[in-house]
């Protein structure tokens, strides 16, 4: 398999930094778990998304509000599978 050497996550900008630093752990902690080495990076947006990137390539993105632990990280699924699906497309 490719190893993946860069991931990008864009997250919204808010006024609670608290909020935007859960925001990035918990995207960082998804894409950890399914590529080890990766460099993540962040940069702030101006929407209420988190988008997932690596290069130019688009791999996922949820609404901000789905990472939060109050409604049960609903995107964690979809982030994961997304994820699983681009480290067999970079190996294949």
């Amino acid at each position: 398999m490719k190893r993946i050497s860069f991931l990008r996550t864009a997250h919204s900008r808010t006024a609670d930094s608290r909020t935007t630093h859960f925001t990035r752990a918990r995207t960082g902690r998804f894409i950890k778990d399914k590529f080890p080495t990766a460099n993540v990076t962040s940069e702030c947006n101006s929407a209420s998304v988190v988008v997932i990137t690596s290069g130019s390539t688009e791999i996922a993105k949820v609404p901000q509000r789905d990472l939060y632990r109050k409604y049960g990280w609903p995107a964690e699924k979809k982030i994961k599978d997304l994820l699983e699906m681009y480290g067999e497309e970079m190996s294949s």
